[in-house]
């Protein structure tokens, strides 16, 4: 099965798993641990860790497995189809490394899926690499179940080639802006976008600092199976020298019930307005969005 491994910094969105003492495991002779249960998708989920590795992995490699806890709760011939992603946290760079494999389908008979050969025991320890600090480790685990609402529908999920565009919102007579304003719309994807803004703050963060949004159009009119996973980071211009610009990245999914994403308290209003800083000059702000589509999915009738 062909892996995909990165690192980020978002941590793992539904599981982590602090475990101490790590070597007293395999010194005392435990082959397996397991993780309580955690939802996700609408299933309960468990890792399965095994310290000193299981099959191709045994002896050399830390082995790492998703279980489906609530097998029994299945029906014969229900399957669950889902694509996971394991993290390991790098505590000396604050990254996290993630492994992600191919949808798998769980059910009864086969509810557990993984990797033998999740990373070397060599490279696990080594201090240097930061995974194992004072003998401490965290390990997590996102999960996304691919739902298929019938026999005639057909849900998939597409990468796309990776292409980035860049926008830039040049905001005149900032000073006189409302409580809310949006830019115009632009197109990544095949997919329409716009920036917003609440100049002086959200409801939780007004009068202290500015709010920005990255919206997506099209979600309002999405199926509830289809989504947008979207990379991009959005840049707040230092105007007079270049150098105080303000960045926020972020991979995040758009669906038809989390239309955009939001920074509440992207800048505290007082250095927002420090003629110093540079970000609010001649009465005109200048936001940059530079966004990358990574994946799509889509529900279609079969016909």
């Amino acid at each position: 099965m062909g892996l995909f491994r990165g690192m980020r910094d978002k941590p793992p969105s539904d599981y982590l798993l602090k475990i101490k003492s790590f070597s007293l495991f395999s010194d005392q002779g435990v082959e397996k641990i397991d993780s309580d249960k955690f939802e996700a998708g609408g299933h309960q989920w468990r890792i399965v860790l095994f310290p000193g590795g299981c099959n191709e992995g045994s002896g050399d490699y830390i082995s790492i497995y998703l279980s489906l806890a609530n097998k029994d709760a299945v029906a014969d011939g229900e399957e669950v189809n889902a694509i996971f992603r394991f993290f390991l946290f790098d505590q000396v760079r604050g990254k996290y490394l993630y492994v992600q494999g191919s949808a798998r389908r769980f059910d009864r008979v086969k509810c557990k899926w993984g990797f033998s050969k999740f990373i070397a025991l060599e490279i696990f320890k080594e201090p240097s690499h930061g995974y194992l600090v004072e003998n401490t480790c965290f390990i997590g685990a996102e999960v996304y179940v691919i739902r298929n609402s019938g026999l005639r529908e057909c849900l998939s999920i597409s990468d796309f080639p990776g292409v980035s565009y860049k926008y830039t919102w040049t905001i005149t007579q900032f000073s006189k802006l409302g409580s809310f304003c949006q830019s115009d719309e632009f197109v990544v994807g095949g997919y329409n976008w716009k920036l917003a803004l609440c100049p002086k703050g959200n409801a939780k963060n007004e009068g202290c600092c500015m709010s920005l949004y990255l919206q997506s159009v099209d979600s309002q009119h999405f199926s509830p199976a289809q989504k947008v996973k979207a990379k991009f980071k959005v840049t707040l211009k230092d105007q007079k020298r270049g150098m105080n610009d303000v960045t926020y990245a972020d991979i995040f999914w758009f669906d038809s019930s989390v239309k955009c994403w939001d920074c509440g308290s992207f800048i505290e209003l007082k250095i927002l307005k420090d003629e110093e800083y540079g970000f609010i000059y001649e009465d005109q702000c200048v936001i940059e969005a530079q966004l990358t589509v990574l994946y799509e999915t889509c529900q279609k009738t079969l016909s």
